[in-house]
């Protein structure tokens, strides 16, 4: 008997033990639960105090480009101005990189027309060299064949 009650006492205390065990893990996930809101709820503080500075800057910057805005407006229509001419010129200068073109174009169209002039010239007074030659080698084989004619012609005779 007494084994069943040290047994049952034994069994007492474990539950007892394993209860506050529960508690103990019960009470520190409470902590832990409380800590990481206390936590979240500080980022939320952090994040909104940086959204309003952003908002805050936001319209200071706002006011400072409408006070640049209002100084700036008057050279608004000197600068619009400028750049008018400015675009004006460009289209000058576009017009005569156009015509630049357009006579390097022609430029190089004529001197590939000479170039080629120039070789049908070379090659119409080669083939005239050629007639020329061609017309001395038959006029020389008439000649010596009329020569020759005349050569056995003056030996006949003799």
């Amino acid at each position: 008997m007494t084994n069943a009650k040290r047994d049952k006492k034994r069994a007492l205390i474990f539950l007892k033990l394993r209860r506050a065990k529960a508690q103990i893990a019960a009470v520190k996930k409470s902590v832990c639960l409380r800590r990481q809101k206390e936590i979240f709820q500080g980022w939320k503080r952090v994040e909104k105090q940086a959204l309003d500075y952003a908002h805050a800057r936001d319209k200071e910057m706002s006011i400072v480009l409408k006070g640049i805005y209002t100084k700036h407006l008057v050279y608004r229509r000197s600068l619009e101005r400028g750049y008018a001419s400015f675009s004006w010129r460009t289209k000058q200068l576009r017009a005569l990189q156009e015509a630049a073109s357009e006579k390097a174009a022609a430029y190089s169209q004529a001197l590939e027309e000479t170039s080629r002039a120039r070789v049908e010239h070379i090659h119409a007074e080669s083939r005239s060299d050629q007639a020329v030659c061609l017309y001395k080698r038959t006029l020389l084989r008439h000649l010596r064949e009329l020569l020759y004619a005349e050569s056995e012609e003056n030996e006949e005779a003799r």
